[in-house]
């Protein structure tokens, strides 16, 4: 998966382990729309990549 940026989360791999970090500090990083179109979105930029295994949310 190429690198983007996202606005409310931070992905990066790890091992062949996927880690979402929620990034909103300021509001206790509770979860609104737009943050969650972009978990949706690395979920489907992840789909079918067989290398990638268990995703953690942080």
């Amino acid at each position: 998966m190429a690198e983007k940026n996202y606005d409310y989360i931070l992905y990066h791999l790890h091992d062949e382990i996927g880690v979402i970090t929620l990034n909103r500090p300021e509001k206790h990083n509770a979860l609104q729309y737009p943050m969650i179109m972009e978990i949706i979105d690395v979920f489907e930029s992840i789909n079918g990549l067989i290398n990638i295994f268990p995703i953690i949310y942080q």
